[in-house]
């Protein structure tokens, strides 16, 4: 992926204008790809250019200003390659002499993907969405947001027949009803229907519903002095994909100090924690837990 930025001045026979050139590289099963962008008037993919302008403090600001704003693609480290300034190095075939000077940086290629997906769906809205013709688009995140990655083995695995039957639990330290959002792992339309099937229904529980957290799939198995909260719990995917949300980690990050909290005062290790206790703390600081049962022990 290749940037020219070309900086111009007022005439003068000894002026020479600065081109630079960044190439944004992802590597996609050992293979190199570049990101390109394409010029609303061309066809083809052509390299984003632009003046090294005056306000520019420096050669990087100039060339990270551009490429950000021409790919909003926030560009991380980047390492000078070379610079060429041959007599015969010209512009457009003007005749007017060139600075080149190249960087390279790295990227992953899930953020390429998804700056050109914020780009096509501000084209898309631009020109279909009334009102929106003259929409911007500021910025996208610097990093990539993962819903679903590694997550402990706890004392207590949740799963999608737990959700399913709405499951309750005398040690739970939450309680939740949100459907299964786990997103389309490709693009086929099988995959899409399966995602619809779930997120609008079928793993869905019904009004007044609730299912419960219960604390041993905040302890990764056999740990005494260590806690989890957020996507990180011990779960199936299926239901992952429920209780990942943040409203779902305030609460077990709420459980989870306050299970620390009692651990460090009175010497119970985190997979033999008084769960009766815990449960009883946290609704004296308003937690809803609705469980009639409540048990010393955690389930298993």
């Amino acid at each position: 992926m290749t940037w020219d930025i070309c900086a111009l001045t007022k005439p003068d026979h000894n002026a020479v204008p600065v081109e630079l050139t960044a190439v944004i590289v992802a590597v996609t099963g050992e293979e190199p790809r570049v990101l390109t962008i394409r010029e609303p008037d061309q066809n083809a993919e052509a390299l984003p250019t632009g003046p090294f302008e005056s306000g520019h403090r420096t050669l990087q600001i100039g060339l990270r200003s551009w490429v950000e704003r021409q790919t909003h693609h926030p560009l991380g480290y980047i390492e000078q390659l070379y610079t060429f300034a041959d007599r015969d190095r010209t512009r457009d075939g003007a005749g007017e002499r060139l600075v080149s000077i190249s960087y390279l940086g790295l990227t992953r290629e899930g953020m390429m993907a998804g700056r050109r997906l914020a780009v096509e769906y501000l084209e898309f809205f631009r020109k279909y969405v009334p009102g929106c013709a003259e929409l911007e688009l500021v910025t996208t995140a610097p990093v990539m947001g993962v819903r679903d990655t590694r997550r402990i083995v706890g004392e207590f695995e949740l799963t999608i027949a737990d959700f399913k039957s709405a499951r309750q639990f005398p040690d739970q330290v939450a309680v939740y009803n949100r459907p299964t959002d786990v997103h389309p792992t490709d693009t086929s339309d099988k995959e899409y229907q399966r995602f619809l099937h779930d997120f609008e229904g079928f793993h869905g529980l019904g009004e007044g519903d609730c299912l419960g957290v219960p604390y041993g799939i905040l302890v990764p198995r056999g740990w005494t002095n260590l806690w989890v909260a957020g996507r990180c719990h011990s779960s199936d995917t299926k239901v992952h994909g429920s209780i990942r949300a943040q409203s779902a980690a305030y609460m077990m990050g709420q459980a989870a100090a306050t299970a620390a909290v009692q651990s460090i005062r009175t010497g119970e290790p985190a997979c033999d924690l008084d769960t009766e206790q815990l449960v009883i703390t946290l609704r004296a600081n308003g937690a809803y837990l609705p469980q009639r049962e409540l048990s010393r022990t955690m389930t298993r």
